[in-house]
């Protein structure tokens, strides 16, 4: 089935495929990612919170059956990868393996390396695939610490590699050294935001500064 994907994915120039396809790779696909997430980055540009809201509004004259197929298509991705993740979860960290499992978590890193190096798959997913930490799961499953998973590994480098790939998703444009430190301290100021947040702002920060 990844296999066939992934062929799918990479078959967009052909209509009655893409047809298909396509439904999974919208700005509705965002409908998957956490909330926060989501109107964040629709705050950041009012043209998608724009065609975000048109989304809305169609959605609203859908009846049950049309918008569950809809919902089907919008969450597939997301969905794909919360599959690839309880598989890579099953994989032992000695003893016995299932070469399935290997083949499938190969064939999966596959996907997700053609999905990212291309734009028109890449647009709408790459956020999508950062909201499921992916690459984290993976860098720390059991299968990346054995010997069976030397292939895996060499993929999941090149999956690394287009995911801090330096182009713009949306404007398909390359970036500069200065947009893409932008980007950097602008996930690490949301961080500390969150973490601040989430602990005793105050008195977490300065108990944390006087350790230190």
């Amino acid at each position: 089935m990844v296999i066939f994907l992934d062929h799918a994915y990479n078959s967009l120039e052909v209509d009655c495929i893409r047809e298909v396809v396509q439904q999974t790779l919208l700005l509705s696909s965002w409908v998957s990612l956490h909330k926060s997430l989501l109107e964040k980055k629709l705050g950041e540009n009012e043209k998608l919170r724009k065609y975000w809201r048109g989304i809305q509004r169609k959605d609203k004259k859908l009846d049950e059956i049309e918008l569950q197929r809809s919902q089907f298509f919008r969450t597939f991705l997301r969905n794909l990868i919360l599959t690839y993740l309880q598989v890579l979860e099953e994989i032992p960290s000695t003893g016995e393996i299932s070469k399935d499992h290997i083949s499938y978590a190969e064939r999966f890193m596959e996907l997700m390396v053609d999905m990212m190096a291309r734009l028109p798959t890449r647009r709408w997913f790459h956020l999508i695939l950062e909201s499921t930490h992916m690459i984290t799961h993976s860098e720390l499953s059991h299968l990346a610490h054995r010997r069976e998973g030397q292939l895996f590994l060499q993929l999941l480098e090149m999956l690394k590699f287009y995911d801090t790939f330096e182009v713009d998703d949306l404007k398909g444009t390359s970036m500069t050294v200065k947009d893409v430190t932008g980007i950097h301290y602008n996930k690490i100021q949301s961080l500390q935001k969150e973490i601040f947040r989430r602990f005793n702002s105050g008195g977490f920060h300065f108990r944390w500064l006087n350790r230190n």
